[in-house]
């Protein structure tokens, strides 16, 4: 493993500053949202102001709401439909790793991998003569 001294750090200072636009993107659009949201939670808040402090009165009124609780049972089929629907996929892709023959190999992929590309390319086509007519062939 190589080490990196702080000698190589100063000396490339510059290519550090091209990761500050993307750390202040992610900053922006990801954690202030998140606090802000947290901070919002323990007030009473229609969306324009705050008019006072709650605590923790809005999570006791959102544990025993009754849609609150459904929700969960929702969220909860949702992720088990998302695991049946992964495992078919998986599957098949383990049995076109696991092949011993290059040619069959090649079959699979192509019997799976087609099936996949023409929708685009017809989706494509459409959109490409719906901007411009005149390219129909």
């Amino acid at each position: 493993m190589k080490t990196v001294t702080l000698r190589q750090l100063r000396h490339r200072w510059g290519l550090y500053l091209l990761i500050l636009p993307a750390l202040a993107l992610i900053g922006i659009f990801e954690y202030y949202p998140a606090i802000s949201a947290g901070y919002h939670s323990f007030y009473r808040w229609n969306g324009d102001d705050i008019s006072e402090y709650v605590g923790w009165k809005n999570f006791i009124d959102a544990f025993h709401d009754a849609v609150f609780g459904k929700s969960f049972y929702l969220v909860s089929i949702l992720i088990l439909a998302n695991f049946v629907k992964m495992v078919p996929s998986i599957i098949t892709a383990v049995v076109i790793h696991r092949l011993t023959s290059e040619r069959w190999r090649y079959y699979y992929r192509v019997l799976f991998v087609i099936p996949m590309i023409i929708p685009d390319m017809v989706w494509l086509l459409i959109w490409k003569y719906f901007y411009n007519p005149r390219s129909a062939p």
